[in-house]
């Protein structure tokens, strides 16, 4: 894995993160 400046890495993967298991629980739910 790459090295980065520790702010905008770890907020931007916390992000993204948070993003895709909000979309993942949301088509789940729906999905029933």
């Amino acid at each position: 894995t790459r090295q980065a400046p520790f702010s905008t890495q770890s907020f931007g993967e916390r992000s993204s993160a948070e993003v895709f298991c909000r979309h993942a629980l949301q088509f789940y739910c729906c999905s029933f």
